[in-house]
């Protein structure tokens, strides 16, 4: 089984710019060693469609990102942002896909310096990328029912 999730973050560059014909092709070379996660958005099914009818594993675009995250090793943006800040708070390893599809809107991401090297990585290296060490201590997430406890007893004071 495949330990790598690729979040394709730039989908509407995408839909402006390629058929999911088109897409699925460029993305070819990575669909052996990583799923697929579309965000959901509008005209999101067709590629989907597509990426399955060639061949690609696909997690449907209506998957919570978080139980993506925590189901893989090895989490994959082409782009900055909450898929980047999850992954990190869960502890995974979280890696930037540098690619000529968007290498335009990529270019100030890569010389912002929040990346570090080894985070940046090409098509190339999808197939190499390792399964991490489980993580013993699991994070613990935000506490919305304590805060709601520490708000409501704040009101009646």
């Amino acid at each position: 089984k495949s330990i790598n999730v690729y979040f394709i973050s730039n989908f509407h560059f995408i839909r402006q710019n390629y058929s999911p014909s088109i897409l699925a092709n460029l993305y070819a070379d990575i669909k052996k060693h990583t799923y697929i996660k579309f965000p959901e958005w509008v005209d999101v099914r067709k590629y989907e469609t597509e990426f399955i009818k060639k061949g690609f594993n696909v997690v449907p675009c209506s998957t919570l990102s978080t139980s993506v995250i925590k189901a893989f090793d090895n989490i994959i943006s082409d782009n900055l942002g909450s898929i980047f800040a999850e992954s990190r708070y869960l502890k995974k390893k979280c890696y930037f896909f540098k690619t000529n599809i968007f290498m335009d809107a990529q270019k100030h991401i890569i010389n912002s310096g929040n990346l570090l090297p080894k985070e940046i990585i090409t098509s190339s290296d999808f197939a190499n990328l390792k399964k991490t060490k489980p993580i013993t201590n699991e994070p613990e997430l935000f506490n919305f029912e304590l805060v709601e406890t520490i708000l409501n007893s704040s009101l009646k004071l």
